[in-house]
Order: structure tokens, then sequence, then C-alpha cells
């Protein structure tokens, strides 16, 4: 069975053992405090106990990062990927939980193969396990959105061709492009339900997010084009979204409905939009899947054995008769043979514990090391520098970064050791920016990064600067660079 843990409801279903039939589609409103109860219900309603879960998580308890893929088995590709974001993590390393799935091109050589990287809270993923429990549910495996869309997109059997499925939440939307089983593109966007009915203008931006991402694809991953849209269930008017997204596109716009992929004869009625919306995630993480831990942020614990438990204890019990007897036969002969060896013993003991004292003076003597410390606190500095940074961006009214969330956050994926910017100006289409580099190499590689992202397809970079840097705060053989378009770079440092 499969549950989406959304902000503001559960939902649940569940399929036959061979995926085909939709036996429980089902949801309770339900806020994060009180979603322990509204799912103990669902299942002790519908008798689902002792089921195997898949749970989805809503894309507030995830962070997703589009990463180079590290050409390593699919099986070793979600550990590969953590420890390659280690400093980029917004949490430490031990408490975060990874999940990568390989994102694949036609066009790019195995090396420039991309990875969606999920990452979520150790301790959400233990309260997510301690809440199925509890449930009377075993989870096998917590999911990100896209991964299941990409599940629902194959599944709905449209063909090799490139498929192209949109999402709107609530509070934010996603896109998925696929052939077949393979996942080419997975991204999110800022426009849910709720602004579709605030804002008359929120479709344009849908409409603007859905032809990026199909030119990206066509252009730069596919050899063949997507040919075709699907709308999954939403709490929104899918008819007039769709006959919106029909004119504006020359590919076919349809709606995407569970019917497609089960078989719904276990219900008398149609299915209800509303409870489609709100299953659909829910009813995608209870397809049939392989046991692949590199997309799931939870796996699952091997049994342990318990060293209290009843039946231990009494093998203790047994063993230490044994013990004994064997003991009593075999040690007493050789008492006499052990006790000369002890002196010998405590006289290597004395020797060895002079020469660690010797060792421990010496490690004192030489004291701290002073590039060391220097390194840390530039790093301290630097840390400190960007979580002001990240903080001052989140105090912004988001109209004001309308037009450059998807620059800035493409930014943020390109980050490189050796390279730092210290201005950023941004207008529709062009920009410039300003740094320093520790090698005068290491700028030409920052540029191909960004060339590769999708936000900065098209822009054109008509000046660039770049100069030895001879101040005496900079490293030795660190240089200075400006790029951007002559109207917006600034004069020479």
């Amino acid at each position: 069975m499969g549950v989406f843990l959304a902000n503001e409801h559960v939902a649940i279903a569940a399929v036959s053992a061979d995926g085909q039939r939709l036996l429980v589609c089902d949801a309770r409103d339900a806020q994060r405090d009180t979603q322990p109860g509204a799912l103990r219900e669902l299942v002790e309603e519908y008798g689902l106990g002792g089921s195997e879960a898949v749970v989805v998580l809503d894309g507030t308890d995830y962070q997703t990062q589009q990463v180079d893929a590290p050409r390593v088995p699919d099986e070793e590709l979600a550990g590969a990927i953590r420890f390659q974001l280690k400093n980029l993590l917004y949490i430490p390393l031990e408490q975060a939980r990874v999940a990568a799935h390989r994102q694949h091109s036609d066009r790019w050589n195995q090396e420039r193969h991309r990875a969606l990287a999920t990452i979520a809270s150790g301790s959400r993923i233990e309260a997510i396990e301690a809440m199925t429990a509890r449930a009377g549910l075993k989870l096998t495996a917590v999911l990100p959105r896209e991964t299941v869309l990409h599940d629902l997109s194959a599944a709905a059997d449209e063909g090799a061709a490139g498929v192209v499925l949109t999402a709107l939440g609530r509070d934010d939307g996603l896109i998925t492009i696929s052939r077949g089983d393979l996942l080419y593109l997975a991204r999110s966007h800022p426009v849910g339900t709720r602004r579709l009915a605030e804002d008359e203008h929120a479709v344009e931006v849908v409409e603007d997010e859905l032809r990026r991402s199909i030119d990206y694809f066509d252009g730069q991953l596919s050899t063949g084009p997507a040919t075709r849209i699907l709308l999954a269930p939403c709490e929104a008017d899918r008819g007039s979204l769709i006959d919106r997204l029909n004119e504006g596109f020359e590919i076919p716009c349809a709606r995407l409905r569970l019917s497609q992929v089960f078989d719904l004869d276990e219900f008398d009625e149609e299915l209800d939009e509303l409870i489609e919306a709100r299953c659909v995630l829910a009813a995608g993480a209870a397809l049939p899947r392989p046991a692949e831990q590199t997309l799931s942020m939870y796996v699952r614990q091997r049994r342990q054995w318990e060293p209290l438990a009843p039946a231990a204890l009494g093998g203790y019990v047994a063993a230490g008769v044994l013990a004994l007897a064997a003991f009593s036969a075999a040690y007493i002969p050789q008492v006499h043979e052990r006790d000369g060896r002890a002196s010998d013993l405590e006289a290597e003991r004395d020797q060895l514990s002079a020469e660690v004292g010797d060792l421990e003076a010496k490690l004192e003597e030489r004291g701290r090391d002073a590039d060391l410390l220097a390194e840390r606190e530039a790093l301290e500095r630097e840390l400190a520098v960007l979580e002001e940074f990240g903080r001052r961006l989140d105090a912004l009214d988001p109209r004001a970064l309308a037009g450059f969330s998807e620059p800035l956050a493409g930014l943020s994926r390109q980050r490189r050791d050796g390279v730092w910017l210290t201005g950023i100006r941004l207008r529709s289409g062009s920009g410039a920016f300003q740094g320093r580099a520790l090698a005068a190499e290491e700028v030409p590689d920052f540029l191909e990064g960004l060339a590769r992202e999708p936000a900065f397809e098209g822009w054109q970079f008509d000046e660039f600067r770049m100069q030895r840097s001879e101040r005496p705060e900079d490293a030795a053989d660190s240089v200075r660079f400006q790029v951007g378009s002559s109207a917006l770079i600034g004069p020479e440092e």
C-alpha cells in the first residue's frame, strides 16, 4: 500500500499483489500533529494492518538538488551523492537521509549524466517510521514526489515517446519528463492550486515552466521530442487548464486518470475528482517496485539479535555450565605456567607505558598546526556569510525575486571549491557576475557549469575581465574576474 503525508491531509491507497487493481483509495484532513491518529483510523477502517507501506513525503519535508551523477553502480549512487553533497547540506551529514534518482540523456555521454538528489532529516524519517508502526504498518520505503510521478507516467503506458507529467499541489507544482521507465527531467515550480485561484496570471507561470522544461528536454536531453502532456488530478478545474495548455502548445495535453493505471472494478462509482487528487501520489507509491534502496530516503534496518531476550538468557545459562566444565578440565593444569608468564607481561607493560608517555610528550611539544587553525577560521567566516545571505533571501518579499528564483537556484548548484562570487546583478535574460578564484583555470570551469543550467540558457556575455590579484588579503596566484553584459558589468577593480 501507499501513504501520502501532505501538509493538510493523509491519503492511503492499496493495490492487488500484481499492481493491476486499485482496492482502496481514501483520504482524511489532518495537520502534522493529527496525522498519526488519522493514519491509524484509515488503516483500521480498511483492515490494512500488517501491510507493507511506501510513504511519499510532501515537498516541505525534503529538499532537492540537481547534481552530476558519480560513475558508480545504481545501488551505490545514493551513498556516493551523500558524500558529494557533504558541504552543501542544510543539516549535519550524519543526520541527512539521501535518495538519488538517475536522470538519463540521449545526448550526453555517461560522464555528464545528472541525478536528482533528495535530502530529508533523519529525525523526520524516524518519526514517520514510528507513525507507521503505531498504525500497524511495516515501512519499506520513503520516496519523494518526483519518483512517484515518474512511476505513474511509466505505468500510464503512453509508449516510448517523451511524456510530460505535471502535477499541481496546493502550494507548488512538479514536472517530470519520462520515456518509458527512464526519467529524463524532474523539477518543481512555485505555482499550486491556491495561487491559481488567487492570481489570474499564475497560469502563465505554469505555461512558462512547462515550455522551459520541454525546450530543455528536446534540445539538450533527448533525440526524440516530447509528444504528450498529462495533467495529474488536482484540486483545480482541470478542464480549463487543459484547454489553455492545448491552445498554447503544439503537443496535445490530456488528463491523467487513475483508470489509465489501474483497474477500478472494486469501486461501485467513479472516483471523485477530489479523492483522485488527494490519493494519486499514494496510489503511485503502491505500485509494485523493485527493492531499490537508492530511491528511498529510508532503509530498513536488519533485524538485530536481542541480547536480553528470554531465549538468549537461557542460552547464556547452558553455555555457562558447559564452559565451567571445560574450564575445570583444561585450565587448572596451566595455572602454574601462566603465573610464570605474568611477571614477564608486567615488565613488558611497564615498558610500553613509558613509550606512550614519551610519544604524548612529543605530541604536546608540537602543539596545534597554525595553518589548519587559520583555514578553519576562514571556512567559519565563509559559512557565516552564506547563512546571512540565506537569511536575507528568506526575508525578501517573494515578488522581489520574481523571474530570478531559477538563476539564483542555478548559481547555488554551481558551488565550486576555489571560486566565490562577490557581486551579482540580474536582469531578465542577462546578468553580470564578479568574484575571485584561487586559480585562473577555475573560472572557465565555473562558467561552463552555468552554461549547463536551464536558467541561463540563451544568456550572452559580451565582456569578460580577469586579472591576477595583488591585494595583500588575497591568496597568492589568486585572480579577480568580471563577466556579463556591458550594460551591467561594473568598473574594473
